[in-house]
């Protein structure tokens, strides 16, 4: 990866600074303090989320945020960097396991382990010989045939069928599996565990075959619940006999009521010939005043018109004068008036006739209204739907007798229910005793042969987690064949860096200096080997990004060395702090090299590019 811009906002003393112009190596030199080291970390924190200051999560980042003058703190610290794979940024809390890792990883691509070694050389040194081991075998890459490794596998793996070699091929390949294994260990074993603490068997309640007695008490409880469901058939038979005699008896007493409201039948029937004689003759005494009144009717019309006959005459008479109209001879008027005179006698006689035929006639109506026999028809109409009613009763009460006579005789129930209940009560809790023992005693055989499976598959992960592990002997056949260009690459740089001999013993891990381990070496031996270790380790993994700070504690010949060394490390670039108290008086810059001034003005760092 090759970075061509840095941005610090607010990191550490940093309040804005742009370094541009970078090469391939970039020096940076100022006073102690001056804001180096900050340059260099931020470009680490850009990468992996961590940096000096923060713990390996990434906590702690607020400390990177620039303090001013009052002891304050801006927002946020926040790096940017321009590189060939594409911008970087990271704000401060922006950790390790961040959305931000996975571009950084991206782009870097090296594992994280790998990432804080290139950062920060001196950490592989630091490391545990497991962390060293997968760290070299994920940087390195190293490939084996399926074939090489099925050849290593042991013979238990390989009859179970647990890892075969073309699941060891590659280092990425080792990794998940493992993962997958030791995924599985605490599963299994809190199984084994959970198996192993199986509750007691509840005792046992007979002697003997206790499932020749389930089968047995079964069948005899199957028996039982047939006998209680005939006596509860019989006593819901004798229930609704019970109420059956109950409602005959009920409707038997309900229609003796109902006949001792009405009179005797004969008596009823008298009533009925009496009304029916007297209905008759008020109908025959009615048709004669009918006929009467119809003759009145005749006499009071024809009176009526005689009387009327009487006035037209008389007003007719009255009304001559002179002469008849009829036989032009003088009129009588004594003749006249003595005529008028005894037609007025005749009209007020036949006037009196009629007043007397209309009161005779509203008498005669008056009567007919008052011997009405319709009440007496109602009233024979009554008694005779009684003496239905009656007949009706009678007969329902006939055969409703009949009929409770025919049931009165109480039905037999089969049998002590509660006895029957008593023995099912006790039949069911013996079977449920002898299923709890049986079902105690399958678990417990089951829970055997669970748990002898699961130790089993146990010992086998155990094994295979040894066998992937960082000791076992799939990591050293991985790293067997790239190990050795590792070795020799590092044996060249090493050799150019004025340090002994380095080589790896795989079996036991071990990192010898002359045939030393690596612990007996001075500090300055310590830093640059463990500068040489990231710088092989970067280019290999194709990374080719390297940073170097504390270069101070090198003497002055192998300061003058450490160019050259950097030269034929082959990275793509590189980032190096060290302290120069006069950086602008630095006049001459090698050929591949940028250098930067870095200096403090009150409490911020400027940084300026040296020699352009």
């Amino acid at each position: 990866m090759n970075i061509t811009k840095v941005e610090l906002t607010d990191f550490r003393s940093h309040a804005k600074t742009s370094i541009e112009g970078l090469s391939r190596f970039n020096l940076f030199l100022g006073r102690n303090g001056a804001g180096k080291t900050s340059i260099l970390e931020a470009i680490g924190y850009a990468l992996t989320g961590t940096c000096q200051g923060t713990d390996a999560g990434g906590r702690g980042a607020e400390m990177l945020i620039r303090q001013d003058e009052d002891g304050g703190r801006a927002g946020a610290a926040t790096v940017m960097l321009e590189t060939d794979k594409g911008q970087l940024g990271r704000m401060s809390g922006q950790g390790p396991k961040s959305q931000a890792q996975s571009a950084a990883a991206a782009a870097l691509g090296a594992p994280e382990e790998l990432a804080r070694v290139i950062v920060q050389p001196g950490n592989f040194l630091r490391m545990s010989a497991n962390e060293q081991k997968m760290l070299l075998m994920r940087g390195l890459g190293g490939q084996v045939s399926a074939a090489d490794m099925a050849v290593i596998i042991p013979p238990e793996l390989r009859a179970a069928d647990l890892i075969r070699g073309d699941q060891l091929t590659t280092g990425e390949a080792v990794d998940l599996l493992e993962k997958r294994f030791r995924a599985e260990r605490p599963t299994l074993k809190g199984e084994i565990s959970a198996l192993a603490g199986a509750g007691p068997i509840e005792p046992c309640p007979v002697e003997g075959d206790p499932r020749q007695v389930l089968a047995q008490a079964q069948e005899l409880l199957k028996s039982l619940r047939g006998e209680r469901d005939r006596i509860i058939t019989a006593q819901q038979a004798a229930a609704a006999h019970q109420r059956d005699v109950a409602r005959t008896r009920g409707e038997l007493d309900q229609i003796e009521a109902d006949l001792a409201a009405f009179p005797p039948v004969e008596q009823m029937r008298a009533k009925i010939n009496e009304l029916a004689e007297e209905i008759d003759g008020r109908r025959r005494a009615a048709q004669a005043r009918q006929s009467k009144a119809e003759g009145l009717a005749g006499d009071l019309a024809r009176g009526k018109a005689r009387l009327d006959e009487m006035r037209e005459i008389g007003r007719k008479v009255s009304q001559l004068k002179g002469s008849c109209p009829t036989c032009q001879q003088p009129i009588d008027k004594q003749y006249a008036k003595s005529f008028l005179d005894d037609l007025g006698k005749r009209a007020k006689k036949a006037e009196a006739e009629v007043e007397k035929t209309a009161k005779a006639q509203a008498e005669v109506a008056e009567a007919t209204l008052d011997e009405d026999v319709s009440k007496l028809e109602d009233d024979l109409k009554d008694l005779q739907q009684s003496i239905a009613v009656v007949a009706g009763s009678t007969q329902r009460r006939g055969e409703l007798a009949a009929y409770l006579k025919k049931i009165a005789a109480p039905t037999t129930i089969p049998g002590d229910i509660g006895a029957v209940d008593g023995r099912i009560a006790k039949g069911e809790a013996l079977i449920g005793q002898l299923q709890r023992h049986l079902a105690g005693v399958d678990q417990q055989a089951h829970a055997g042969r669970t748990r002898q499976e699961r130790e089993k598959r146990l010992a086998l992960v155990e094994a295979a987690v040894e066998f992937l592990g960082p000791k076992g002997p799939v990591r050293g056949k991985l790293l067997g064949g790239t190990l050795d260009g590792f070795v020799a690459a590092v044996q060249n740089l090493a050799a150019a860096f004025g340090l002994p001999p380095v080589s790896i013993v795989i079996q036991p891990w071990q990192i010898l200096a002359a045939g030393r381990p690596v612990a007996m070496l001075s500090k300055s031996e310590e830093y640059r080997l463990g500068m040489i270790f990231a710088a092989v380790l970067s280019e290999l993994s194709g990374a080719g990004l390297l940073l170097i700070d504390g270069a101070d504690i090198l003497d002055s010949e192998h300061r003058g060395m450490l160019a050259d060394v950097l030269e034929a490390c082959g990275l793509d670039q590189c980032f190096v702090a060290s302290t120069h108290n006069e950086p602008e008086a630095v006049k001459a810059v090698p050929e591949g090299w940028s250098f930067y001034s870095v200096v403090k003005q009150g409490e911020i760092s400027e940084v300026a590019r040296l020699g352009s």
